[in-house]
């Protein structure tokens, strides 16, 4: 999935699962946000002749999900001062980031690394994919141009998301011009 599949999906489930307090809300909306982008970060990596390698292991794994939402909860309670909000951090940073693996898990067309994502590393090397929706014939991303090329198709199962991620924005606007009028008028 592309990080802007990543990001429509995780900001979807972090308006689902922010319903609470103002700040609380936007807090567990943005960890859920890092939560789901923070895997791609091995991306950093790509011009390295070990990234082949280290892409859906080293970053794609529930150790590494679970020090990113220790991170946000650490973070939203040093800026909130509250464990209600450290909470919400932490709860969206794993939504977010137990979606990207999932995500990955069942769309990989890399099969030189192994299909899905290594969910256990560094304890395991085994490779958690329950289906996959993509091709596995895509060139490794040593031909970063031809793996992105091959790719294109996985797209069309972004698009979904992206409607709903923008149907959801645009609610959140439209809610908030409400509120706003409202306000104004009393």
């Amino acid at each position: 999935m592309t990080p802007l599949g990543h990001l429509a999906v995780a900001y979807s489930l972090g308006r689902g699962i922010s319903k609470g307090a103002r700040t609380l809300s936007s807090t567990a909306l943005l960890a859920t946000v890092v939560g789901g982008l923070a895997p791609d970060v091995d991306f950093l990596l790509v011009g390295s002749s070990r990234f082949n390698t280290l892409h859906r292991s080293l970053t794609h794994n529930l150790f590494f999900v679970l020090v990113v939402a220790t991170l946000c909860a650490f973070f939203a309670f040093r800026v909130y001062s509250g464990r209600s909000a450290s909470r919400g951090a932490f709860l969206g940073a794993v939504t977010g980031g137990l979606s990207h693996l999932f995500a990955d898990a069942i769309l990989d067309s890399n099969a030189s690394n192994g299909v899905g994502v290594a969910a256990l590393w560094p304890l395991s090397g085994w490779f958690f994919s329950p289906f996959n929706l993509a091709q596995t014939r895509c060139p490794s991303w040593e031909e970063p141009l031809a793996a992105v090329l091959c790719n294109v198709p996985l797209v069309l199962w972004e698009v979904p998301f992206y409607l709903l991620a923008a149907l959801l924005w645009w609610r959140n606007v439209a809610s908030r011009r409400r509120i706003s009028i409202s306000t104004e008028t009393d």
